[in-house]
């Protein structure tokens, strides 16, 4: 299916025309075009944020990684994308979210920072560990 789109802005009149080819094993009848076509620019958008969030900002995803194998590569980018899901839930959780505008010192990334430090210095005991992951918790999402 290919969509073109003509939008025209509001003060300048300047018209800035794209073209959209989407491929799917749908039956497309007319009445369908447009919902498929911003499904699939939907869709585009939400994988192009994700790619950008863990190439640019912390993750350190790179081409480099898959020279090795492709086991290799299947296996960090599978680690990568459950670190990427567990501090997407923990940002969104009520605790840090509270903590992330208490002060200008206590923004998502200095709280990350804080806790790689401490994770580096702690000498956990294991039973201790068994101990904290024995009780049930709750990550609250607002």
């Amino acid at each position: 299916m290919e969509a073109n789109e003509t939008v025209r802005h509001i003060n300048t009149k300047e018209e800035k025309k794209q073209r959209f080819v989407h491929i799917t094993d749908l039956d497309i009848n007319g009445d369908m075009c447009d919902g498929i076509s911003f499904t699939g620019r939907l869709r585009q958008k939400i994988e192009n944020e994700g790619f950008n969030t863990q190439k640019n900002q912390g993750y350190a995803l790179q081409h480099k990684f898959s020279r090795v194998s492709f086991t290799a590569l299947k296996n960090y980018y599978q680690c990568l994308q459950i670190a990427h899901i567990i501090n997407q839930l923990v940002e969104a959780s009520q605790v840090i979210k509270s903590l992330a505008n208490e002060t200008k010192e206590s923004s998502i990334k200095y709280l990350w920072e804080r806790l790689k430090s401490f994770l580096f210095e702690i000498k956990a005991k294991k039973d201790e560990l068994l101990k904290l992951v024995s009780k049930l918790f709750q990550i609250r999402l607002t």
